[in-house]
């Protein structure tokens, strides 16, 4: 009997999950290299959409992670970290293509005391539980400077990149010190280096709200003026300013927040714990923002195959740290579906697909500024 031609086989196993696949990378010579390809990693995309929650718990505010799959939930343990007698915090900051970015510093002295030197990002595939970890150089985090980074997956190349962005920190605008720093890291690579195009003013502060489309990344950012979107084109490199409606550019920053809706730019206007507007982009045009509707709950993402919101339903009245449970909001039908996890407020929610990028690192692989080396 004869095997199929080479791209209906690419067809047939590249509609399998990736745990069947790990398993078929055993099974012959022939079968590793067709998966482990390039060619076939390139391509390979799963067929069903995962969340990843980062919560804290509602008794003890520990950090904690869930796996969402339709409506099953099942707890999640992040990547082990590298070993340090330093104290560390990792956050996810984004997702792109199946992988996510965890960023985390080192702290000088106590845990609460100020943040600088170098930091940590993880990109991590959690399909199939590989780990790169990339060393951040001159990372400023504390009193002064802050750092913000953004992560995205070059479509064409499936190469990841990371972007850093360090500047004087947004409550402490009067200092005199150095300039806005931005420096690019892609995976092929291996290290940091300055941007190709235009950078942003030095009137700019970004905010720690970030999202990726395509290959485009987007922050929240304001200057003494308003509230506007940055963007970042991972192709051409080159940063460019958003405008926002009077409404949305005038209104308190830190209650703005963003999120992606079926690859498209959605602006979530918070009011308090209460009630959300959400706002979509139409067409990539800034100011052609359009308000779909208006849900009495605060929003945390969505889910990008039925467009239905991913909100918290506040169970106290604390301004400071409320308590609540996520549900699943259909927009049109306005049904509300509990998913009975029972967290503290501020949540975060991240979509991704099964990918098999990353496939090929080692593990427990480091970039650090150029060199590679196996950390124990």
């Amino acid at each position: 009997m004869r095997s199929p031609p080479f791209d209906i086989l690419v067809e047939i196993v590249g509609r399998l999950p990736v745990k069947s696949l790990l398993r078929f990378r055993s099974v012959s010579e022939q079968w590793k290299q067709l998966i482990d390809s390039h060619y076939f990693v390139h391509r390979y995309c799963g067929q069903q959409q995962h969340l990843i929650v980062s919560y804290y718990d509602s008794v003890d505010f520990e950090q904690k992670y869930v796996s969402i799959v339709e409506k099953i939930i099942l707890p999640l343990t992040l990547p082990p970290l590298v070993n340090s007698s330093k104290c560390k915090y990792y956050n996810i900051i984004g997702s792109s293509y199946g992988l996510l970015c965890l960023y985390g510093n080192y702290r000088k002295g106590c845990c609460c005391g100020p943040i600088s030197g170098t930091a940590r990002a993880l990109l991590w595939n959690p399909s199939i539980r590989k780990v790169v970890n990339v060393v951040v150089p001159d990372a400023g985090d504390g009193f002064d400077y802050q750092t913000i980074l953004g992560f995205g997956v070059l479509s064409m190349t499936a190469d990841p990149m990371i972007i850093k962005i360090t500047h004087i920190h947004a409550e402490r605008d009067g200092l005199e010190t150095i300039p806005m720093q931005i420096q690019v890291f892609t995976l092929s690579r291996g290290a940091w280096r300055n941007p190709y195009g235009n950078l942003p003013p030095e009137s700019i502060k970004f905010r720690n709200v970030r999202v990726v489309i395509d290959e485009v990344m987007y922050w929240l950012a304001y200057d003494k003026i308003a509230n506007f979107i940055m963007s970042f084109d991972m192709t051409t490199e080159d940063f460019r300013q958003l405008n926002l409606p009077h409404s949305l550019a005038h209104f308190p920053k830190y209650s703005l927040s963003m999120c992606n809706l079926r690859e498209s730019l959605v602006l979530l206007e918070q009011h308090g714990i209460e009630a959300t507007s959400v706002w979509m982009m139409k067409d990539g045009i800034p100011t052609s923002f359009t308000k779909l509707y208006t849900v009495n709950a605060s929003v945390h993402g969505f889910r990008n195959s039925g467009g239905e919101s991913i909100i918290l339903i506040a169970k106290n009245d604390s301004p400071m740290i409320p308590v609540g449970s996520f549900a699943i909001y259909e927009p049109y039908s306005k049904q509300i579906d509990n998913l009975g996890v029972i967290v503290a407020a501020p949540s975060l929610v991240f979509p991704y697909i099964e990918t098999l990028l990353l496939l090929d690192q080692p593990d427990f692989i480091v970039y650090d500024n150029g060199e590679r080396y196996i950390e124990n």
